[in-house]
């Protein structure tokens, strides 16, 4: 378990200078740099980011259980020696609809590029279903199925749905794929 930080003195400092977070990513080591970027909506925005959901530690079928209700948050997937994800601005919830936020985006680690919701369609950034999928998007933006550790191919990726196309590049480098390991963080603005 990760240790509870208590006070500035035992956060890390990002590459910009201006974000602090916990040391607690199995996936980015201490390197929160981009994801922090990108969340900021004013060059003063700080913010903590603290792990909620590790798939190794917790299991692949209690995400939900880890995740809802808890408020903003990073998703961050390793698949395919790529590292991806999405954020929300919404709590996650599993009530089997789409839900509105104009603040969420998807992103790419590995080629370092973000790709914010379309606002003519943000009504679908984000579903969930218990002990089914968790969906960024529609039809196929981001989805993550339940077990998918266990499964042999357990998500899909093709933006340009709810979220832009980057020139047909998928988050995963291909459109079905199967995750390494995923990371979920509270995101709290300081």
């Amino acid at each position: 378990m990760d240790k509870e930080i208590t006070n500035v003195d035992d956060l890390e400092e990002s590459p910009a200078g201006t974000h602090f977070q916990q040391k607690s990513s199995s996936i980015l080591g201490g390197n929160f740099g981009s994801i922090l970027e990108w969340l900021k909506t004013d060059e003063n925005d700080n913010f903590n980011l603290n792990k909620i959901y590790r798939a190794s530690e917790d299991g692949d079928t209690r995400l939900h259980e880890c995740i809802d209700a808890k408020g903003p948050t990073v998703m961050v997937i390793s698949a395919n020696g790529r590292i991806f994800g999405g954020y929300t601005s919404l709590d996650w919830n599993t009530d089997g609809s789409f839900r509105t936020d104009t603040k969420s985006f998807l992103f790419s680690v590995t080629d370092n590029y973000k790709l914010p919701v379309d606002q003519s369609k943000n009504y679908w950034a984000i579903y969930a279903v218990k002990n089914s999928y968790t969906y960024f998007g529609y039809p196929t933006d981001l989805i993550i199925q339940n077990n998918f550790l266990t499964s042999t191919t357990n998500a899909s990726n093709n933006s340009g749905g709810t979220y832009p196309n980057n020139n047909g590049v998928y988050l995963a480098g291909e459109l079905n794929f199967k995750i390494d390991e995923l990371e979920v963080f509270t995101v709290e603005k300081v």
